[in-house]
């Protein structure tokens, strides 16, 4: 589970780093339109992570209130 987690979150994480990377060494001769699309592909990445965020909090969750193997008893 950690392993695909951590995949999961690796992904996105590596494109936004990308990005940022591009758009600081890159950004001042980037066309308008350029910039633009960096930036729609950062925030949807960006979307993501918050999207895998939300889902874990509720595993998180349904795990606390006894939903799963680490409940009390």
């Amino acid at each position: 589970f950690a392993a695909s987690l951590s995949h999961e979150f690796k992904t996105p994480l590596a494109a936004l780093r990308g990005g940022i990377e591009l758009l600081q060494d890159h950004g001042a001769t980037m066309t308008p339109e350029e910039r633009a699309r960096f930036l729609a592909n950062m925030a949807a990445d960006a979307d993501r992570l918050s999207l895998l965020t939300g889902r874990l909090m509720k595993l998180a969750q349904a795990d606390m209130s006894g939903g799963g193997d680490g409940g009390e008893r």
